[in-house]
């Protein structure tokens, strides 16, 4: 039997654009006026009542043009934004790679940072031992992972956060 991780009922998510915005108490009076200076509100809806169900262990893209709501779904996964409408539930952990490498310390080593980043999203000292060698054999940073993160490359650092981020 297949366990359900992610299950999206209905999910919606809106935001408001605002156009021709007051910041000013002079532009608000100007707005009483004349319409021209009026602060106008829209909604605007990303997503639009999506059912999604993926499975443990399953791989899932994304495709679509840019404005498609790829974004702000993986947003509304990860926990970063949350649904206007509908109904969200995850079982298990959820790594977002949205946010690659966030919680990295730059004066820290790899090894330090993946310990860190770890137990940013919850895991203990003892789970983190055990993941260890797979996260550093993934990176493929055997002889940089005692090394301070400043000196890393774009490239190197990304690779880390990804491999921590696969590992959780």
């Amino acid at each position: 039997v297949a366990t359900v991780s992610i299950d999206f009922r209905g999910v919606s998510k809106a935001f408001v654009l605002r156009h021709n915005r007051a910041d000013s108490l002079k532009l608000r009076v100007f707005g009483f006026v004349n319409q021209r200076y009026r602060e106008q509100r829209r909604l605007f809806w990303a997503l639009k009542d999506i059912d999604l169900t993926v499975f443990e262990g399953d791989t899932v893209g994304l495709i679509g043009p840019n404005g498609s709501g790829k974004s702000t779904l993986l947003r509304l996964i990860a926990g970063i934004l949350f649904p206007s409408r509908g109904e969200i539930r995850l079982k298990g952990r959820v790594a977002s790679l949205i946010e690659l490498g966030v919680g990295f310390h730059p004066d820290l080593t790899g090894r330090e940072n993946v310990y860190l980043n770890t137990s940013l999203y919850g895991l203990s000292r003892r789970e983190t031992d055990r993941l260890f060698e797979s996260i550093w054999d993934f990176s493929e940073l055997r002889d940089f992972i005692d090394v301070p993160m400043k000196s890393y490359s774009t490239g190197m650092y990304f690779r880390l956060a990804f491999s921590v981020a696969v590992h959780l």
